[in-house]
């Protein structure tokens, strides 16, 4: 994958991850089939694994 790949691949799952938890109750829904906290996404929201999993 070269960099433009990887930065619009991680662009888009950022923008995802923006979407979802633009909504209380699909913010809600995310953290309780995931497991994560808030505290969690603010610490991966750089990790890959976690982008990955989001899209």
């Amino acid at each position: 994958m070269t960099d433009d790949q990887t930065n619009d691949a991680r662009t888009v799952a950022l923008s995802a991850l923006v979407w979802t938890l633009q909504d209380e109750p699909r913010a809600e829904r995310l953290l309780a089939l995931t497991g994560l906290t808030p505290e969690d996404l603010r610490a991966r929201v750089n990790d890959p694994a976690l982008l990955d999993a989001v899209l």
